[in-house]
């Protein structure tokens, strides 16, 4: 006979998963608006044990490509990531250009 009727850690788990999505999605509303600052990171970050580093790489989403660049611009903005990297055009205009 079993004590509960449900999983006890397959229940904390998901609420933990849920927290997770929660914050990952309020600083990817401020990074599209470009209202999101570093200390705002940190204390997400703090809050569900994760390194910054971790979730900045979470918070733009690459299933939406219109959310997803507005994303990228905010954190940029907020140097929290490095600028745009080279792209192929890039590299196809040097080379017609020499």
């Amino acid at each position: 006979m079993r004590f509960f009727n449900r999983d006890p850690l397959a229940q904390m788990q998901s609420l933990r998963d849920q927290a997770e999505r929660l914050g990952v999605q309020f600083l990817e509303g401020h990074a599209v608006k470009g209202t999101i600052t570093k200390q705002m990171v940190l204390i997400v970050a703090e809050t569900l044990n994760f390194h910054p580093n971790q979730l900045i790489e979470m918070i733009p989403d690459r299933r939406r490509a219109g959310r997803h660049a507005k994303a990228m611009e905010g954190l940029r903005k907020a140097n929290l990531i490095g600028g745009r990297g080279p792209t192929f055009s890039d590299f196809e205009q040097y080379d017609r250009e020499h």
